[in-house]
């Protein structure tokens, strides 16, 4: 009898796992369901004007270090590894229709800990059993300018994740309109897509300004289906090449199940070599996976987990998870202006991309510290606070 049950137990396991096999499409089958995937988040991304919400973020590294030596004696090259964990909540407000998206997100610095979970003092030799700090980000992006602030500054605190990522998968208008400084255009019938992105760098003059850059991708794709009915599951697969002899596997998956959304990214570069969505770091894979919830007639994603890492076990992982969204919602006529973030005259903002400090004026904008002329409160009010630094 035993046998027996043993027996009927190894097929059920076979027919699953047979389930679970994908079955491979034709390239017109693959292009005609790319068209369907396509017409099914553009009919979910148009019912999305306006977007208020919450999430609960946190970031986790593993990091190696080299062991700081004490005072007076030579660096020994001793290394050891510990991780690092962010824990924060991120509350945005999105206008689609006009490209403005902005951001408070409240962070409590990390705690830090071995691979046997002791505490352990960080390269800074602050003490491990203090927690780094609690601190508020703002970030306001517009098409006219992208701001971030910290008026409350973090004893340390290196991630500038301010701006959402790119939730609703590879469509053109979705990556424009949430990111503005780096977006995919993925288009399968020309076999590739190009990755367009921008960096600062100094002109004949020394003045900073903008550079543009493209980086283009091509491949062989193919198209296969997981799953049955409404577990059906879209995966497309591109096998990349960059023209410089580095190939990588790109896999999308779209689930029936979610509206047709984009559940999972993979970025595989088995060669080593730094891959397309991550340029300065070699990673051995790179995978998002993202569930939906279906919220007033349209798929928002609910959960959002972005790991990479390299070939020693060495990365990041960074979550989202969804407490709160209004779909939407109408949005005051000051909602994504410097004076909603709080910001008054007289405070400073860092430029991170110039290196330089400029001043909030009077009418909310920034100038030169020299250009700097504060009204006479904001004068009386600067001037009591150096008084009791």
């Amino acid at each position: 009898m035993k046998s027996l049950l043993a027996i009927l137990m190894l097929l059920l396991t076979v027919v699953a796992a047979a389930a679970e096999e994908l079955r491979p499409l034709s390239q017109e089958e693959t292009l005609a369901y790319l068209e369907k995937v396509a017409a099914a988040q553009q009919a979910n991304f148009d019912k999305l004007k306006t977007w208020r919400g919450s999430y609960l973020t946190f970031r986790r590294r593993s990091l190696v270090s080299e062991i700081p030596p004490k005072k007076g004696a030579e660096a020994t090259g001793e290394k050891f590894r510990w991780s690092e964990n962010i824990a924060g909540s991120l509350q945005f407000s999105l206008d689609l229709e006009h490209n403005q998206l902005r951001t408070e997100w409240l962070v409590e610095a990390p705690v830090n800990q071995d691979l046997d979970g002791k505490l352990i003092a960080d390269p800074l030799h602050r003490d491990p059993t203090q927690r780094w700090g609690i601190g508020k980000m703002l970030g306001l992006h517009t098409p006219e300018t992208t701001l971030h602030f910290e008026p409350e500054k973090l004893t340390h605190f290196g991630a500038r994740q301010t701006r959402l990522p790119s939730f609703f998968g590879p469509t053109r208008r979705v990556n424009r309109q949430t990111s503005r400084n780096s977006y995919l255009i993925p288009d399968p019938r020309e076999f590739g897509f190009d990755v367009h992105g921008s960096t600062m760098a100094k002109d004949a003059a020394g003045i900073i300004k903008s550079v543009k850059e493209v980086q283009q991708w091509k491949g062989r794709v193919s198209g296969a289906i997981r799953g049955e009915g409404e577990d059906e599951v879209f995966v497309f697969t591109m096998m990349l090449s960059d023209g410089a002899g580095g190939v990588s596997p790109f896999v999308q998956s779209f689930s029936k199940s979610q509206g047709y959304q984009l559940v999972e990214w993979k970025l595989i570069d088995s060669a080593g070599k730094p891959g397309a969505q991550a340029p300065a770091l070699p990673i051995a894979m790179h995978e998002i996976t993202i569930d939906y919830r279906q919220q007033d007639g349209v798929w928002v994603p609910a959960d959002y987990v972005d790991k990479h890492y390299d070939e020693s076990g060495r990365g990041m992982q960074i979550e989202f998870h969804l407490v709160q969204a209004e779909i939407n919602p109408p949005l005051a006529d000051d909602e994504f202006s410097l004076k909603s973030l709080g910001v008054r005259e007289g405070d400073l903002y860092e430029d991170p991309i110039q290196k330089k400090t400029f001043v909030i004026d009077r009418n909310l904008e920034l100038v030169e510290p020299e250009d700097f002329e504060p009204t006479e409160e904001t004068r009386q009010r600067l001037e009591a606070g150096a008084r009791r630094r």
